[in-house]
């Protein structure tokens, strides 16, 4: 951290440093000193701000429409007032949102993964509006990631918790099989994979496409030994008795036919 407040801006990368949210403590406190945060019109008014001076290309699209605008200031006013956010935290909250690139930091104990929870909530608010203002972004994931399978399990609880499991059905997926958690079984990679419908549709799909792959290649294979024996049967070699020649004839006609029946079998297998 001490180097990115000195280093060079020029020479960093994320659009030379204008997707980083880069300034010190007291700084960005600045903006958060103003407010009355047991005020709700004051936190309204803080949130406001935010999505007005907002760069997060979702925002954006979200407030060229005043009536999503509106609301989402309204459900994130909501969320910051239900999670009770002490100052510090709600200058991260703020700042996370205000730019594409942002990094929190603090000792133990200070409420970071908590900060996380009440983050990813409201990116799931903000992804919710973004599908209603531009359906042509489908449904946008939001991915967690941890050094340890424990602190992400921690992470998805407190999230289900907050949220209820119902709401994240079909909407959470804890990849990776290191996870003892009951509550997140139901969340599991196996569990979506053996359970869920539209998983069991596009890997029966899936199955489907590599089996066609697999009979085309097998084609391919007998068509070129098709053309082999093809070549064998009428093809004459002086050397061979009239005999033996006609019975090198017939087991080539005969091979070529079993071939000819196995492709045309596949074929319509591939079309069916």
């Amino acid at each position: 951290l001490k180097a990115l407040e000195q280093q060079n801006l020029e020479s960093i990368p994320f659009d030379d440093g204008c997707l980083l949210n880069i300034g010190r403590r007291s700084e960005l406190l600045i903006a958060t000193n103003q407010f009355n945060f047991d005020e709700l019109g004051d936190l309204n008014c803080l949130i406001k701000a935010m999505v007005h001076d907002s760069s997060l290309d979702p925002i954006r699209e979200i407030r060229r429409d005043e009536q999503l605008c509106l609301l989402l200031c309204n459900k994130l006013t909501k969320l910051v007032k239900e999670t009770t956010l002490d100052k510090t935290q709600l200058m991260s909250f703020v700042n996370s949102l205000s730019n594409p690139v942002h990094l929190t930091q603090g000792p133990p104990g200070t409420g970071k993964s908590y900060l996380g929870v009440v983050l990813v909530r409201g990116l799931m608010i903000i992804r919710d509006l973004w599908v209603k203002r531009n359906t042509s972004v489908g449904l946008p994931p939001i991915l967690v990631l941890s050094y340890k399978n424990h602190a992400i399990d921690e992470f998805l609880c407190d999230l289900i918790q907050a949220e209820s499991a119902w709401k994240l059905q079909n909407k959470l997926v804890r990849i990776g099989g290191q996870s003892n958690n009951p509550l997140l079984k139901q969340f599991s990679e196996r569990s979506i994979s053996l359970y869920d419908k539209e998983v069991q549709y596009h890997r029966n799909e899936l199955e489907s496409l590599y089996n066609a792959r697999d009979s085309i290649e097998r084609i391919l294979n007998a068509s070129s030994l098709f053309l082999a024996y093809k070549s064998d049967i009428f093809t004459k070699e002086e050397n061979l008795e009239e005999d033996e020649r006609m019975k090198q004839q017939n087991v080539a006609a005969y091979e070529a036919t079993q071939v000819l029946s196995s492709i045309i079998a596949r074929v319509k297998l591939i079309r069916d």
